[in-house]
């Protein structure tokens, strides 16, 4: 347990980095095609140019960040609650739109269970970080 709890941190900032930054590469190299999948309907370029900015520029960024946080120990509390607070509301307003409002696809689905196990594994990576500063404290511990 003590070298899983050492590391995982670490590990899921980087796996988490590295998935966001390819989520926003697959939306900037062809962003038709994955704004389809999404079933985003583009009314004019204006809103191409903001869900570019939101997708690609967006993701990009807490890609980047979530990779720096994997290697600095000190951005990761920040990054971690940072996750938590993400994926709890990816969560909770995509499940509002499936159970409430009644309006999803297959892929909908597979990405609320994603976002809801990663919240879940987020708890776990939070809770494992908790337990290295509590050892580096406490070193009998």
């Amino acid at each position: 347990m003590k070298v899983f709890s050492e590391y995982f941190p670490s590990f899921f900032l980087f796996v988490n980095g590295v998935t966001y930054f390819v989520i926003a590469w697959l939306f900037g190299s062809d962003p038709d095609t994955w704004f389809a999948a999404v079933e985003i309907q583009l009314l004019s370029q204006i809103g191409f140019t903001e869900l570019n900015a939101m997708y690609v520029g967006l993701l990009s960024g807490t890609g980047i960040f979530l990779l720096i946080a994997a290697m600095l120990e000190g951005l990761q509390l920040g990054a971690m609650v940072y996750l938590l607070f993400s994926y709890a509301g990816l969560a909770a307003f995509r499940g509002w739109g499936i159970f409430i409002d009644q309006e999803f696809n297959a892929l909908m689905m597979r990405l609320f269970i994603a976002e809801t196990l990663s919240l879940a594994v987020t708890v776990v990576a939070l809770y494992c970080l908790y337990l290295r500063n509590l050892r580096k404290r406490n070193p009998y511990y």
